[in-house]
C-alpha cells in the first residue's frame, strides 16, 4: 500500500484500542521536529506501535491456513479449501497491518536516534521499537519469505526490491540481540509492553524456526518449499537449536511461570482480566467490553438467556482436531468443547440443553446423518437430536463466570507468547540436539502434567517419534492462538496434517472434503495491489523454492 511504503513526515496517530493502562494523551499529526523532546514523547511514540499488531484479521488468516482452525464465516471459507490467491483482500490487510507496524517502528527509531534525549533513556525506547519491528518482520518473512524490507522512514518511492529471506532473518536477529540488553525488566513498564523476557522468547522462536525449517526440508514432499531455509541455514541447524534452548531456559528461569492450573489463565479464576497473569509473557491489550477478538454476543452458559452468536468473525475447530485429544485432557474438556449441562431453557417443557460436537467421540450411537454442531435436548428419559448450526469457538477464550449480557463486560486477550512456549521450545531443541533426554521430557511433562494426561519417560520414543509428539503438543496447547500454521510449516507437515480435514461447518458426512496443502501453500502469494504499486513485485507470484 502506498501509504504504508511511502515516508510521511507526520507523526502517526498514537491513540489505539490497546489498553495499556496509561494516561498519555493521543498525538495526532505532530511534526517530528516538535516531538521526541522528552522521555514522555518517546514513551508515547512506543505506545503507538502496538495498534497495528493486534488485529483480528491476522488470526483469521493464520487460523484459516492451519489444520486446527475452521473458518465459520463463509466469507473466508475458501481459505479452508487451500485457495488463497493474490486478490484476497483479507491477506492484503495482514500485509498492510504488519508493514504499518514496521513503518511506525522505523519512524520511532529514526527520530529517537536523532533526539537530544539522554542515550541511556532513549536507547531503552529504541530497543522496544526494534523488538516490535523484529516481531512484525518475523511474521512477514514466515508468511511471504522474500519481502521488501526497509529500516528507515526516509524514502520517497513505493519501489522496494525484495530482500532475501536470509537477510530478513539476519536483521531480525540483529535487532533483537541489540534490543534485549536494554529492554524493560518485568514491572518497569505496564504488562503488555515489550520486555526482556518477551525479547528472549521471540528470539528463541526465531532460532527454532530457522533451525527446524532448514532441518525439515525434503525434496520429495511438499516440504521442498522449505528449500530457501535449507540453503540459508542448513549449516547452522545445530547452532540455532542450541541458541533456542539457551534462550528458552533463560525465560523459564525468569519472572514468569507456568501456571499449575491451566484454566486460570483463561479467565476462569476469581478475576477475568487475565492480561497480566503470570503465564502470559506478552499478550494483546484489548479494551474492556470487547470480549477479546471478535467474541461479541458469546456469554456464559450459566447466563439464563444464553444465545449463541450467529455473526462471530472468529473460527471454530475441526472435527479431526477434536478427536485427536485425549478425552480426559483439560484442554479438551474445559478449554475446547462447549458443553451445557442442566441449563434450563424451558421450565414448561422441562428440557435442558447440551451442545456436543458432531458425532461426539464418546457416543457411537450418535446418528451419522447428523451434520454440524448439534443441540441435544434432554427430557426425563429421551434424547432428541436436532440439526442446528451454532457458531463455535474454544471456550478457553471466554469468561465462564460472566453472566451479564452487557458490552461493558471484562476484556479478553490473545497471548502472543506464554510460558508453555518456552517449555516446548526447550523440549524440541533438546530433542533435536540430544534425543528424548530427561531434560526434554521434563519440559513436555510440565505442560502435560497440569491438564490431566499421561506423562512421558525418557527414551520412551526415538528422536523422530518424540518430534511428532511434541508437534501434537503444540497443536493441542495452542488451539486457535494463531500458531498451528507456523508450526506445521517449519516442521514440514503442512500437507500431511491438513489433508482430509473438513473444510466447512457441515463436516464430511458421505462427502470427501480434503483440505489440500501443497508446496505453494507454504508461502502466501504477494497481494496483487502491492504488485501494482511496487515494480519489484510485479510478475512475481510468491516465494520461489525451486
Amino acid at each position: 500500500m502506498k501509504n504504508l511504503i511511502k515516508h510521511t513526515w507526520l507523526l502517526l496517530i498514537l491513540f489505539s484500542c490497546n489498553s495499556l493502562e496509561l494516561n498519555e494523551e493521543a498525538f495526532d499529526f505532530i511534526s517530528p521536529d516538535n516531538f521526541y523532546k522528552t522521555e514522555k514523547d518517546a514513551d508515547a511514540s512506543c505506545i503507538g506501535l502496538y495498534s497495528a499488531i493486534d488485529r483480528l484479521e491476522i488470526y483469521h488468516v493464520l487460523n484459516g491456513l492451519g489444520a486446527v482452525g475452521l473458518t465459520r464465516n463463509s466469507n473466508y471459507s475458501y481459505q479452508n479449501a487451500g485457495d488463497i490467491n493474490e486478490r484476497d483482500d483479507l491477506m492484503r490487510r495482514v500485509w498492510q497491518f504488519l508493514f504499518e507496524s514496521v513503518r511506525k517502528a522505523n519512524t520511532t527509531i529514526y527520530y529517537l536516534e536523532q533526539s537530544a534525549i539522554s542515550e541511556e533513556v532513549k536507547n531503552r525506547y529504541i530497543a522496544e521499537a526494534k523488538a516490535i519491528r523484529a516481531f512484525s518482520y518475523f511474521r512477514l518473512v514466515r508468511l511471504w519469505g522474500d519481502i521488501p524490507m526497509r529500516l528507515s522512514p526516509l524514502v520517497e518511492t513505493d519501489d522496494f526490491p525484495l530482500t532475501p529471506l536470509k537477510d530478513v532473518y539476519q536483521q531480525i536477529v540483529t535487532d533483537l540481540e541489540w534490543a534485549i540488553p536494554s529492554l524493560w525488566n518485568r514491572g518497569e513498564k505496564p504488562d503488555g509492553r515489550m520486555n526482556k523476557s518477551t525479547g528472549q522468547i521471540l528470539l528463541a522462536d526465531v532460532y527454532l524456526t530457522m533451525a527446524s525449517s532448514a532441518r525439515s526440508y525434503n525434496s520429495a514432499t511438499s516440504a521442498r518449499s522449505l528449500k530457501p531455509y535449507h540453503d540459508a541455514f542448513g549449516d547452522q541447524i545445530q547452532e540455532f537449536y542450541g541458541k533456542a534452548k539457551t534462550l528458552s531456559a533463560e525465560v523459564i528461569s525468569g519472572p514468569y511461570s507456568l501456571l499449575p492450573d491451566w484454566m486460570n489463565m483463561w479467565g476462569k479464576g476469581p478475576a477475568f482480566d487475565n492480561r497480566y497473569n503470570n503465564e502470559f509473557i506478552w499478550a494483546s491489550q484489548t479494551a474492556s467490553g470487547l470480549y477479546g477478538h471478535g467474541f461479541a454476543d458469546h456469554y456464559s452458559p450459566i447466563y439464563s438467556e444464553y444465545t449463541p452468536a450467529s455473526r462471530t468473525l472468529f473460527t471454530g475447530v475441526t472435527y479431526e482436531h477434536v478427536v485427536s485429544f485425549d478425552t480426559l485432557d483439560l484442554r479438551y474438556t474445559e478449554g475446547l468443547i462447549w458443553e451445557y449441562n442442566d441449563v434450563n431453557i424451558s421450565e414448561a417443557r422441562g428440557q435442558y440443553v447440551i451442545q456436543r460436537w458432531r458425532r461426539h467421540v464418546d457416543d457411537e450411537s450418535y446418528p451419522e446423518s447428523t451434520k454440524g454442531s448439534v443441540i441435544i435436548k434432554r427430557t426425563s428419559d429421551t434424547l432428541i437430536y436436532e440439526n442446528k448450526y451454532w457458531e463455535m469457538c474454544t471456550k478457553k477464550f471466554f469468561d465462564m463466570t460472566y453472566t451479564i449480557a452487557s458490552p461493558a463486560g471484562p476484556a479478553g486477550v490473545m497471548p502472543y507468547y506464554r510460558m508453555a512456549e518456552a517449555y516446548l521450545i526447550y523440549a524440541e531443541a533438546e530433542n533435536e540436539l540430544n534425543g528424548m533426554t530427561q531434560a526434554a521430557v521434563d519440559k513436555v511433562n510440565a505442560v502435560r502434567g497440569r491438564v490431566n494426561v499421561g506423562l512421558y519417560s525418557a527414551g520412551q520414543f526415538s528422536k523422530e517419534e518424540f518430534r511428532d509428539h511434541i508437534l501434537d503438543e503444540w497443536l493441542w496447547e495452542f488451539t486457535l492462538e494463531g500458531k498451528d500454521y507456523f508450526d506445521l510449516v517449519r516442521m514440514g507437515q503442512l500437507e500431511e496434517r491438513c489433508y482430509g480435514v473438513q473444510v466447512d461447518r457441515f463436516g464430511k458426512d458421505g462427502v470427501e472434503n480434503p483440505r489440500p496443502r501443497d508446496a505453494d501453500d507454504y508461502w502466501l502469494p504477494y497481494p496483487i495491489l502491492e504488485k501494482g504499486l511496487n515494480t519489484f513485485l510485479a510478475g512475481k507470484d510468491r516465494m520461489s523454492y525451486q
